[in-house]
């Protein structure tokens, strides 16, 4: 399979990264900056074309005729769509654009010049509702269909998971089928097995299929709420796009304070977009004008601005201030890390999100699918059965998955259900299995 990837930046380079490790993949990036073409070149086992990945004859010389698919991932939409038009006149199948323009994205798909366009704003911004209305958990995703759900929550000391191996939680919690997929200890992210034992601190992620959500919360003494005081800082695009979606809920209390720094809108434009959420102009003073309105009694704190060393910052202030839950914008990559060492409880990088939204929908071999589960660095990657392989008409008990793999969920003919030992496997089915980055190769070898 070849892939041709226009734009060496932080998206670009991160899907390099990614597919560069799949030995199916043969990877090629196009971009002008001849020094950034180096760096990923010198680290990663693939092929760099310097020139303009808007030119035919560039995409030609990187080997666009017979391509499997060109991901157009530079920063600058216009560019992004002339790729994929130069891109669609050499024949290429899967034309994927990254578009922040919602009515470039809508024009794009009229004429069918890209077959999947990803907004990074608004992928972030649904990854931010689905915390603010999951507001007692560590991360949330969805699969299959939003059938099965990864859930993050936090084992808290003296609390039902407090010192329980998986088996004797297993047997404990027998109403209810679920899988724990993932665990974060001291740092470090684990693909657990029936005998290890859960200590305070921890973080745990639980597959469940979605009708047994409430349950699982009962069972583990979490309760799941919702955020009802919400203060969001800044008014980039992501931040707008947040709250526009709690405009449309309309069961949040929510304020916005904008800094003077997005010229892309103005406050007087931003408050008939959002008639419904309370507007203040807080540049220079962003701390003292949200302690004037009751910074510390809220749920959640997002700072969501363009300066991430600015939203560290008022993150850190909020937490002592006595804000629950912080939310932080970071930009660069090599920030994620450090935020929850620092004491902040959620970062959020769109880019990320955006090349992981693209990965969901490039498919190697029997790999249909890839997302890394926030908060854990765990991959969760989706497999078809097929027919003709050793697996099918075999008990799961009897599968000798590699090691730190996990089945998670199967979706079978439309309905989706956690896996038990003596559930069988059907050609045809659709298995989602958590496992380590560094395990996908053997993953992929053990489905063929």
């Amino acid at each position: 399979m070849r892939i041709i990837i226009v734009g060496a930046g932080d998206v670009g380079g991160y899907l390099a990264r990614v597919l560069s490790r799949e030995t199916q993949v043969d990877v090629t990036v196009v971009d002008q900056n001849g020094e950034r073409l180096q760096e990923l070149a010198d680290s990663l086992d693939i092929a760099v074309v310097q020139g303009s990945g808007t030119l035919q004859h560039t995409l030609e010389k990187a080997g666009a005729r017979g391509a499997d698919y060109v991901v157009a991932a530079t920063n600058i939409d216009e560019i992004n769509l002339l790729a994929c038009m130069a891109a669609e006149r050499l024949g290429v199948t899967h034309r994927i654009a990254r578009i922040r323009s919602d009515e470039l994205a809508e024009e794009i798909k009229r004429l069918g010049q890209a077959t999947l366009t990803v907004n990074p704003e608004k992928a972030a911004g649904k990854a931010i509702l689905d915390l603010l209305l999951h507001a007692s958990v560590r991360d949330y995703s969805e699969f299959l269909g939003g059938q099965v759900r990864m859930i993050s929550l936090p084992v808290e000391a003296g609390g039902p998971l407090d010192g329980r191996s998986l088996l004797r939680l297993a047997q404990k919690f027998d109403r209810v089928s679920f899988r724990i997929v993932a665990r974060v200890a001291g740092g470090v992210t684990s693909i657990p097995g029936g005998e290890d034992v859960l200590r305070a601190g921890d973080t745990v992620t639980f597959a469940v299929r979605a009708r047994d959500t409430v349950e699982i919360f009962r069972l583990t003494g979490i309760h799941d709420v919702a955020s009802r005081h919400v203060m969001i800082l800044g008014s980039t695009r992501i931040a707008v796009a947040v709250a526009e979606d709690l405009q449309k809920l309309g069961s949040m209390n929510a304020k916005l304070f904008t800094t003077g720094t997005d010229n892309w809108i103005s406050d007087y434009d931003l408050a008939e977009r959002l008639p419904r959420i309370d507007i203040f102009a807080a540049g220079g003073k962003e701390i003292d004008t949200m302690a004037q309105h009751a910074l510390g009694d809220m749920d959640v704190m997002l700072s969501l601005t363009g300066d991430e060393e600015n939203n560290i910052i008022t993150c850190l202030v909020a937490k002592h201030l006595g804000v629950k839950r912080t939310i932080t914008l970071v930009r660069r990559a090599d920030y994620m890390p450090i935020i929850k060492t620092i004491g902040l409880d959620v970062g959020i990088n769109e880019r990320l999100i955006a090349a992981q939204e693209i990965l969901r929908y490039i498919r190697v071999g029997q790999l249909q699918q890839r997302q890394t589960l926030p908060g854990t660095g765990a991959l969760v990657a989706t497999f078809r059965v097929d027919p003709d392989s050793a697996l099918a008409g075999r008990a799961v008990a009897q599968l000798r998955f590699p090691e730190h793999c996990l089945l998670a969920g199967v979706q079978r003919r439309g309905a989706a259900f956690v896996p038990q030992g003596k559930d069988v496997l059907e050609g045809g089915d659709q298995v989602i299995v958590v496992t380590l980055e560094e395990r996908l190769n053997v993953l992929e070898a053990f489905f063929g």
